[in-house]
């Protein structure tokens, strides 16, 4: 595995070269097909969690979380750009299943992008302005960006992204201009490699003795009424 700690984050000067759409500049198409990483965030507690992702291409990501919760997301070859959620609960014994729509319907708006790429998408009419900044690249470079949010987006927050092409994901993810150094840090890639596609964390998840399979579309969706 490849460490990716060791990525300096204090900016230099800004580039003067002018924004771009967000699009533009964060692509999804890795130069590494199969991923897997390990990285940390700052919740909504305010506390640290652990985030553990296997990735192949845009059709099939798992994301463990605090070693507690499995979620998979695999693209339903049967509907273009639907994708087919299971959730492995251990604590409830259970593989609960869901699709988008239905995720949608209960509020819970986690796009593709934002579950594959670790990063929540941004919205339109974001643009991205490249920075120079003084780093330490390690075996996965990065390149720093501020994210500026759409005029009319007046609660969402400016953020300076380190971006990797190799892996299309964020090395770090930092409040702009924070007054202290560190305090404005939410999310840090730790570590990263390239991994078999035949890898066992890149199957959806079988149903273990003892498991009970939950149907969630059966439930929220009215169809079913």
């Amino acid at each position: 595995m490849v460490a990716l700690a060791a990525v300096a984050s204090e900016p230099a000067a800004s580039s003067p070269a002018a924004p771009r759409p967000w699009h533009e500049v964060l692509a999804r198409d890795a130069t590494t097909v199969d991923v897997h990483a390990v990285s940390r965030y700052r919740g909504a507690d305010g506390g640290w969690h652990r985030l553990e992702v296997w990735r192949h291409g845009e059709s099939f990501v798992h994301r463990r979380t605090d070693d507690r919760l499995d979620l998979y997301a695999q693209l339903d070859p049967q509907a273009a750009g639907h994708y087919r959620f299971q959730v492995l609960d251990p604590r409830r014994q259970a593989l609960i299943e869901v699709d988008r729509t239905n995720l949608l319907r209960i509020g819970l708006d986690d796009d593709w992008f934002s579950l594959a790429h670790l990063l929540r998408q941004p919205a339109d009419g974001t643009m991205v302005r490249a920075l120079e900044r003084s780093r330490r690249d390690a075996a996965a470079s990065c390149d720093w960006y501020r994210l500026q949010p759409e005029p009319k987006a007046k609660a969402a927050p400016t953020l300076d992204i380190c971006w990797s092409q190799t892996y299309a994901l964020p090395v770090r993810i930092l409040v702009a201009d924070a007054a202290a150094e560190g305090a404005g840090l939410l999310f840090e890639l730790q570590s990263a490699e390239a991994i078999p596609s035949q890898a066992p964390e890149l199957a959806s998840p079988a149903l273990a003795p003892g498991y009970t399979f939950v149907d969630a579309n059966a439930d929220i969706d009215p169809a079913g009424d």
